[in-house]
């Protein structure tokens, strides 16, 4: 016998552990129950109780494991002969290895770029046949058509300039030597001497080149596969900046670059034009190499699209596969566990005092608690049973104090339980305590979830939700809810699930009010502000108005002055061409005020003018003052005679 998947009867091993757990656990058990009552009065006490059949339970679902892993592994015995008919077409790839391949404008080279890509092709043509040419000035089959892939990528690894003693770039000499061995080959699969009756078999030539040609004889080659029914399929290897040509060691190490007779380096060019014109005269199609590769799979879908014909049968001896058997074993086992009961089943009366015997009380909670009876893992001793008993009547009938001291003194006989610290959180949640409570759930909800009690576990959450939202807790009392939500769906208690997601749904939509709110007061503040800087705004720009027009005024006295001694001196003039005597007394006030208009102008400072232009401008007026007192002396001492003509 053998497995095909052995592997996975490492699972078996790990049933049987399982088994051996279950088993140890199942004594624990029983030892814990003889706590409370001695196994003779369990049949009174305890009917229901029945510790053989989780053991049926268990030994059921173990060797239904065990035969599922086993048939999982596929065991194998038996031998039968397959012949086995392969089908595929043809393709033969010409490969360029001159020395212009060596250029590095691609990374790492153009060759072991070609390479690369035909690495990747002969993956996605498994079962066609594949064969290979070498070419540089002249041309050799390195893998005639063969299915054995591996052998033809071999080949390509160890191809190089040095394969080829003739260098240089005869493309023609390479499709000439393709066609003669894609016929030869066609003929030994027509034959049917080994390899059996074909069908029409679809013919390939892929040509991985940079395009550098130095004869002229390839157009005429590309008819004749066109002629042939050869479909010429062609890459471009390199990249139209080109690159030097390196010349290495027989380690590899670079020992210079190649040049031309005049010493030069020799800049090896690609030529994508001549190679897409080579393709069209085959009727075939052209790529350009990328970094992507994204050529080959194109070509790939190309070449699907072509008939496949059937070139050989292959007789194959193959193992007989058995796993059924076992699976089915598996199927038959897994059933029966499903049919035989937890426990026996008893009268309603009997199974109340079972109940209370067996299921220890959580505590009932009002107002921020909810009330619960949650099913522990782990059994209490008989004093923390009937301490956590009296806790809850207590609490029930209000005596607070009481049921603290109780529950106290059964946590330290039964720390471990997860019941007696919901129901602690409870009592101080009715007091008042409400840190004290949210430890206290906090507790339970570690212990449960520990213990795998998703009742307990949900319970505490639930309680542990209130608290925390009376705290102003929303995001801890949203995870608390959402939590709760999950151990109540394990627990299957949707009264409870319905509970959490009623009070989820209303902090929900309180924290939606608060955030809201938040937003709305941000907005009216950013509002606000808007429109005392608008108003600071409006003030700045009259003081700046008040301030340009107190200049514009101060600009425009000079000119006021100017203007009104015009006037004074226009009306003076008029008064003695009508021949007026003047008043001594009124030409003494006009002087006086005279002196003080000049008195001010002296004083008259310009925010705009400079110093320079101001001392001019007093200047300029302290002479039009002295010429018009000289003026007003010289009429004061001359009369004029009035005689009477009428």
């Amino acid at each position: 016998m053998k497995f095909a998947s052995p592997y996975w009867l490492i699972g078996i091993a790990v049933t049987l552990l399982y088994f051996m757990y279950l088993r140890f656990y199942r004594k624990s058990k029983k030892k814990e129950i003889e706590l409370f009552v001695r196994s003779p009065l369990w049949g009174a006490v305890i009917p229901e109780l029945d510790l053989k059949l989780p053991f049926f339970r268990s030994v059921f679902f173990t060797l239904g494991l065990t035969f599922l892993f086993f048939s999982l592994a596929r065991p194998q015995w038996g031998t039968h002969e397959e012949t086995m008919k392969l089908t595929g077409m043809d393709v033969m790839i010409a490969l360029d290895v001159s020395q212009s391949m060596e250029t590095e404008d691609m990374v790492p080279s153009r060759l072991k770029k070609a390479k690369r890509l035909i690495r990747r092709l002969s993956e996605r043509l498994e079962g066609d046949r594949l064969g290979l040419i070498a070419f540089a000035a002249s041309s050799w089959v390195a893998s005639p058509l063969t299915t054995d892939h591996g052998y033809v990528l071999d080949i390509v690894e160890v191809l190089s300039p040095k394969s080829v003693t003739n260098q240089g770039t005869d493309i023609s000499t390479a499709l000439e030597t393709a066609v003669r061995s894609l016929d030869r080959g066609a003929e030994v699969n027509s034959s049917g001497a080994d390899l059996g009756q074909t069908t029409s078999t679809s013919r390939v030539l892929i040509l991985l080149s940079d395009g550098e040609d130095h004869e002229n004889e390839a157009m005429k080659m590309a008819e004749q596969l066109k002629e042939k029914g050869i479909a010429l399929y062609v890459i471009g290897v390199g990249t139209e900046k080109g690159g030097p040509i390196p010349l290495r060691d027989p380690e590899g190490s670079l020992r210079g670059y190649k040049r031309d007779s005049e010493g030069k380096p020799v800049v090896s060019t690609f030529k994508p034009d001549f190679l897409k014109d080579l393709a069209a005269k085959a009727s075939g199609k052209f790529w350009s190499a990328s970094t992507t590769e994204g050529e080959v799979d194109e070509l790939v879908q190309v070449l699907g699209g072509y008939s496949r014909g059937e070139f050989a049968e292959k007789k194959v001896v193959t193992l007989d596969d058995h796993f059924m058997i076992f699976l089915a074993f598996a199927i038959v086992f897994f059933v029966s566990e499903l049919f035989v009961p937890a426990r026996r089943r008893a009268s309603s009366g009997v199974l109340s005092k079972a109940a209370g015997f067996l299921i220890v009380a959580i505590g009932v909670a009002t107002g921020l608690s909810k009330p619960a009876l949650a099913e522990g893992t782990k059994t209490p001793s008989v004093g923390a049973y009937y301490k956590n008993r009296d806790a809850i009547e207590a609490l029930n009938e209000g005596k607070i104090d009481d049921a603290k001291k109780l529950l106290n003194g059964a946590q330290a006989e039964s720390p471990d339980l997860s019941e007696l610290d919901y129901n602690q959180g409870v009592v101080q949640s009715k007091e008042g305590n409400f840190n004290g409570a949210l430890q206290s759930f906090s507790e339970a909800t570690k212990k449960a979830l520990e213990s795998k009690d998703s009742r307990v576990a949900a319970h505490s959450l639930f309680n542990l939700g209130n608290v925390l939202s009376q705290n102003k807790k929303t995001p801890e009392a949203i995870q608390s809810y959402i939590k709760g939500i999950e151990e109540a769906k394990k627990a299957k208690d949707q009264t409870l699930e319905n509970d959490l997601r009623k009070n989820l749904e209303l902090l929900v939509q309180q924290q939606q009010k608060q955030d809201q709110q938040k937003d709305q007061d941000k907005q009216d503040k950013k509002d606000q502000d808007k429109k005392d800087q608008k108003e600071q705004d409006k003030k700045d720009q009259d003081k700046q108005d008040k301030k340009d027009q107190d200049k514009k005024d101060q600009k425009d006295q000079p000119e006021k002055d100017k203007d009104k001694d015009k006037g004074k001196d226009k009306d003076q003039g008029k008064d003695k061409q009508k021949g007026e005597e003047p008043d001594p007394d009124k030409e003494k006030d006009k002087e006086k005020d005279k002196n003080q208009q000049s008195q001010k102008k002296r004083d008259f400072q310009s925010q705009k003018l400079s110093k320079e232009d101001a001392e001019r401008v007093m200047s300029e007026l302290s002479n039009r003052e002295r010429q018009l007192k000289s003026k007003l002396e010289r009429q004061q001492g001359t009369s004029t005679k009035q005689e009477k003509d009428w």
